[in-house]
């Protein structure tokens, strides 16, 4: 069974992100293009960094590289966090 991990953060940061939306879930490379556009994402040397969470339930979530991982979840327990990139090329994300 995989381990959950609940938030360990400042009360401060958990109750700040109570009003930002969870990051976009993501289901297949077009979900990822799909964020880069709608957020108006800048690549950093032909990367595109995001933060990212693995849910409860396996399902990963992105969203900008300076969000808390915390409202990333939507202040729900995750099965893991961190930062991830995408390199693009041409239409596809490696």
């Amino acid at each position: 069974m995989a381990q959950v991990f609940q938030y360990v953060g400042t009360p401060e940061i958990f109750d700040g992100v109570k009003d930002i939306p969870p990051g976009r879930l993501i289901e297949n490379s077009a979900d990822i293009f799909a964020w880069i556009e709608a957020e108006n994402q800048k690549p950093d040397y032909d990367l595109y960094w995001a933060t990212y969470i693995i849910s409860e339930t396996g399902r990963l979530r992105i969203g900008d590289r300076h969000t808390e991982h915390v409202a990333c979840s939507g202040r729900k327990p995750v099965l893991a966090a961190g930062e991830i990139a995408f390199e693009v090329e041409g239409k596809s994300i490696e």
